[in-house]
């Protein structure tokens, strides 16, 4: 006598809210466009029990998984035509049962996590980030960027988490490659992002500079402020890239610029203090010096920040 236990008829097209697929044609991106939608959608329930959005989550990611695959779909298919026609004897409930254990032992076998899991992940590092927990932000992040590849908001907010974690322009060799790989990411899912040429052309100059070719590094970064003209940390770039090159003019203009564009950058600031001293535009140096002691809060004034410079 048979003791599995019976499969769990679902339409699993209605779980991503799909028309079949003897309606409309299907593709693997379409499906995981659409599952990834409903994971975000059910993360976002609030009037629900964790059970049941653990167990719609999973429903979801069995329903990505047979319908992102031919051969798969087509026995799932034969087997719902059937059942929907009145033909529910066991052997089309034996199919169904394969054919889900089938999954479950991918998964297994993957070590795969449902792709709720990463967009929880998701979810958790925007928070740890909005609080100010930096290191937990980006390990959250992380993971799930990379079980995300294909989610441009997954990648969008790892690269400008990696942005927030220290000064842009004192990115290590290892966060810098991590930024890279999310825009190229990024690029390849949703190539007309808005936020995409600006960030990709700083992340080139950044590269640039690294690699010590510091014309293209300036470059990089001028074409990254034609795309985003508030991008005060590419002026910021500028600014060093003219103050080690010996041009403190055209320092003092982009720190200047960088300063403008945010009034708390006191890393800006410091540069303009800096090219105005080397110019003797004493004005510009003690302004700088004010708006650095205001940052700095109690106990600092102009002949502090500038004797401790």
């Amino acid at each position: 006598m048979d003791t599995q236990p019976l499969a769990l008829v679902i339409d699993y097209y209605d779980v991503l809210h799909l028309a079949p697929s003897t309606l409309a044609p299907l593709t693997p991106a379409s499906v995981d466009l659409v599952a990834s939608q409903r994971e975000r959608e059910t993360l976002n329930q609030t009037n629900i029990s964790p059970a049941l959005r653990a167990q719609r989550l999973s429903d979801i990611e069995f329903a990505r998984r047979i319908l992102r695959d031919d051969e798969r779909r087509r026995r799932y298919d034969a087997v719902m035509i059937g059942w929907n026609a009145g033909q529910r004897g066991p052997d089309r409930l034996t199919v169904l049962r394969q054919l889900q254990e089938e999954v479950a032992i991918e998964m297994q076998r993957s070590g795969q996590q449902f792709s709720g899991d990463s967009y929880r992940k998701l979810r958790e590092g925007q928070e740890a980030l909005a609080h100010g927990r930096m290191r937990e932000a980006l390990d959250l992040l992380r993971e799930a960027a990379t079980a995300l590849p294909d989610d441009a908001d997954a990648q969008l907010i790892f690269a400008h988490a990696i942005l927030q974690s220290d000064d842009p322009l004192a990115l290590g060799s290892h966060r810098l490659g991590e930024l890279h790989t999310a825009l190229e990411h990024l690029h390849r899912v949703e190539p007309q992002h808005r936020d995409l040429p600006s960030l990709r052309a700083f992340v080139d100059g950044l590269i640039a500079r690294d690699e010590g070719n510091s014309y293209l590094a300036e470059q990089k970064f001028r074409g990254a402020i034609m795309r985003d003209s508030q991008l005060g940390v590419a002026w910021r770039g500028i600014a060093v890239i003219a103050l080690h090159g010996g041009d403190p003019q055209v320092a003092l203009d982009a720190a200047q610029r960088a300063a403008a564009i945010d009034l708390h950058d006191e890393r800006a600031w410091l540069l303009v203090i800096a090219a105005g001293q080397n110019l003797g535009r004493h004005r510009a140096v003690r302004e700088a010096a004010v708006e650095v002691a205001r940052l700095r809060g109690s106990g600092w004034n102009v002949d502090r920040v500038l004797r401790e410079l």
